[in-house]
């Protein structure tokens, strides 16, 4: 992320900066997905704060992940999905149990050396109706 893109997410309010950062995981864009969230956790408050590093670790995980580094992935993945799972169903516009089963199973595939999954998707809780 440049820093004119990285300026502009900083003036956006909260919200904004929590659906980029979604937006971006999405779109396996983990390392600018983490640079959105990492401006956002500095806005906020507990508890908010600790879903949003919990999101922000798993995006640094899968990043690690395509960068062939599993020990790092694994590492934050463990760490950020630890931080997420308190919030499980749903939190803050976001459906948690499939995307935390779906960590869950990225670190079992990584532990057992096997083919890992594809990356999660985040869902909004709007899409679930």
């Amino acid at each position: 992320m440049n820093k004119d893109t990285r300026s502009d997410t900083i003036n956006r309010p909260p919200h904004e900066l929590w659906g980029r950062g979604i937006e971006l995981f999405n779109q396996g864009e983990f390392f600018e997905c983490h640079e959105v969230l990492e401006d956002l956790w500095n806005l906020q408050s507990e508890p908010e704060k600790q879903l949003t590093q919990g999101v922000l670790q798993i995006a640094v995980g899968y990043l690690h992940l395509g960068r062939n580094n599993p020990v790092g992935a694994l590492k934050l993945l463990r760490r950020g999905l630890q931080r997420v799972q308190p919030f499980r169903p749903a939190s803050a516009g976001v459906l948690l149990d499939d995307f935390a089963n779906s960590v869950n199973q990225t670190i079992l595939a990584i532990e057992n050396e096997s083919e890992p999954v594809a990356p999660p998707r985040i869902h909004l809780a709007s899409e679930a109706n």
